[in-house]
């Protein structure tokens, strides 16, 4: 057997090893009945001792992924037994947090760390960067848009290099509104956006929503009774419902919001995870560049260590706003991550992570559409986070049975500002290490709904 890990970042020796099997074993590079090389030998290979190995294979035995027979080897399991059969006390199962699966950019770091040693213009790194991101990693910006988000022909002269979505977000509606000014968004919104809110003192007003979204009509009467001059919206895979405007929505709420003098902050961090069958879908600020604040980030098709962001302004005016109010708190961002990002740009494996993230996100749907018995007869909003809608009480009945049969859950409060419009449970698969933890939380999540409510047959539309 010729399998040779790569080891990701991180625990004690033994234990990578045994995370770069599971991750292996997952994707499908390491087959049931599969053969590992013996120790000494992958000891040999990893340059390391023959005892870190040992208890490699020992933790991987631990885990369910292999079993070993004196004087055959080491196999992969012809069978991994699912944690079914598992006290439900044994482990907690986080569901809560709301990131992709990286271990493809992860393989790839070190290599990648090697590369940008070599290069020549390395040390102007040690320097400030220009407050809007160096050249180079705006135009490698604006290619990885056109391909993973379908936003074609991006104006780098208009786009910020952030530090994160979040910073992106915080400095458009700096420039957008004072404290004390309401700003419309979805009935239920991304945590980071109420977070925002709070500590700026920006009151936001939640906007009633259907399967697509936010209702235009609904907005236009927020609009108008509240006074809002700005709105931030999630147009793709809201979080947390996983909700997607098709093309037609997109334009109505265009229209209401050139009507009613609304400046949109798009929100786009999960476009890479639009449906397929929607793939003639662009950002609202391909459609109106001069009404939308556009932010997006590495952090979801990526990694989020990175702390890459994009911020494309819809005026040169606001332009330059941002970036005063960069030079006044910040001064410049650091260069490190975008100059990783702008490196996969160019050689292409930044579309390779994506691809494989996306595989795995998908395959981690199709689980979880199995597990809890739910047909998407609308097709799957791929997605790392699924939406439960439950009514206001059995959300919090729900969270509090998961939650004790070790499944922590969003708190349902988190992303709900009028749970009368909407209510519901957001169940985030993608930070899981595997497979494996999935179904199991998956498993225990389905009995905690199952006792007094039924998942509705849309749950995951």
């Amino acid at each position: 057997m010729t399998w040779r890990p790569e080891l990701p970042p991180g625990d004690a020796l033994h234990v990578r090893i045994a995370a770069a099997l599971r991750r292996d074993i997952d994707a499908g590079v390491l087959h049931p009945g599969a053969r590992l090389p013996p120790q000494r030998t992958l000891a040999d290979r990893l340059r390391i001792s023959v005892g870190t190995v040992t208890k490699a294979y020992q933790e991987a035995e631990r885990l369910g992924l292999v079993t070993a027979h004196v004087g055959s080897g080491t196999f992969v399991k012809t069978a991994i037994s699912l944690p079914a059969r598992e006290p439900a006390t044994d482990r907690v199962i986080d569901f809560s947090v709301n990131i992709t699966p990286f271990a493809e950019a992860a393989a790839r770091f070190a290599e990648t760390l090697r590369h940008v040693a070599r290069r020549a213009d390395l040390n102007d790194l040690l320097a400030y960067a220009p407050p809007a991101g160096a050249e180079a990693h705006r135009k490698a910006a604006a290619v990885w848009l056109a391909r993973t988000a379908r936003f074609a022909e991006v104006d780098t002269s208009r786009l910020v290099i952030t530090a994160g979505g979040q910073q992106a977000m915080a400095l458009s509606f700096s420039v957008l509104c004072r404290a004390g000014d309401v700003i419309l968004c979805e009935a239920a919104t991304y945590y980071g956006m109420r977070a925002l809110a709070e500590q700026a003192g920006y009151i936001l007003h939640g906007v009633a929503m259907d399967d697509e979204g936010i209702r235009p009509d609904a907005l236009d009467r927020a609009a108008h009774e509240t006074g809002a001059t700005a709105a931030y919206l999630m147009p793709t895979v809201q979080v947390p419902t996983a909700r997607t405007m098709g093309a037609v929505r997109r334009a109505d709420i265009l229209r209401v919001a050139r009507a009613r003098n609304l400046y949109i902050v798009e929100d786009d961090n999960y476009a890479m995870f639009a449906p397929p069958e929607q793939s003639g879908i662009v950002p609202l600020a391909h459609l109106a560049p001069d009404l939308c604040f556009y932010i997006a980030s590495v952090s979801k098709s990526l990694a989020p260590g990175l702390r890459t962001g994009f911020l494309v302004a819809p005026t040169q005016t606001y332009f330059e706003r941002i970036l005063h109010v960069l030079r006044s708190t910040v001064y410049a961002n650091a260069g490190f991550g975008p100059l990783v990002m702008a490196s996969w740009v160019e050689d292409g494996s930044g579309f390779a992570i994506a691809a494989a993230m996306l595989a795995e996100v998908t395959a981690r749907w199709e689980l979880a559409a199995g597990i809890l018995s739910v047909a998407g007869e609308a097709g799957f909003p791929l997605s790392p986070h699924l939406w439960l809608p439950l009514d206001e009480l059995e959300t919090e009945r729900t969270a509090g049975r998961a939650q004790r049969a070790g499944v922590i859950v969003t708190p349902p409060e988190l992303p709900l500002l009028d749970p009368k419009l909407i209510s519901g449970l957001r169940i985030c698969i993608g930070a899981a290490a595997n497979r494996i933890d999935i179904a199991l939380g998956l498993e225990r999540l389905r009995g905690a709904v199952g006792r007094t409510a039924k998942i509705p047959s849309n749950a995951l539309i």
